[in-house]
């Protein structure tokens, strides 16, 4: 196919056209380097790209910058805590706990010090204390 056969710079500067000639927006996501998905999130998701596999492209960075546009497109909370940096899942716990993102997956991405400056909103939202802990 032609997608298949184009390098990514080829992919991402004939978007428009191979959408328009039918090409399956998936197999252009997968062909595109991160910075051209993050830099045609809106293009890609309106032509109806799977979120997911949008957010599992994306730099960490692209994913904490663009939170409300991934999420708000039903993206899945698990898989953009499983991008994200531990300073942006720090910065950012009000709003992934408040989306349902497991408050155990966000402490095992977490450093030991955010983990201790978070750790009364940390075990108020869950988090097992101890590994014994059910």
């Amino acid at each position: 196919s032609v997608v298949s056969k184009l390098e990514s710079s080829y992919v991402a500067e004939n978007l428009d056209s191979l959408v328009s000639h039918g090409a399956n927006i998936d197999n252009i996501v997968s062909k595109l380097k991160p910075y051209d998905v993050a830099k045609n999130l809106d293009f890609l998701v309106n032509n109806g790209a799977d979120i997911d596999s949008v957010v599992s492209k994306l730099e960490p960075y692209d994913v904490a910058k663009n939170l409300d546009f991934l999420v708000n497109n039903g993206a899945n909370i698990d898989n953009i805590v499983s991008k994200l940096e531990p300073s942006d899942i720090a910065k950012n716990l009000d709003f992934l706990t408040s989306h349902g993102a497991k408050v155990d997956d966000i402490v095992s991405k977490l450093y030991s010090y955010d983990i201790a400056k978070n750790l009364d909103y940390l075990t108020r939202h869950g988090a097992k204390i101890d590994d014994n802990q059910n």
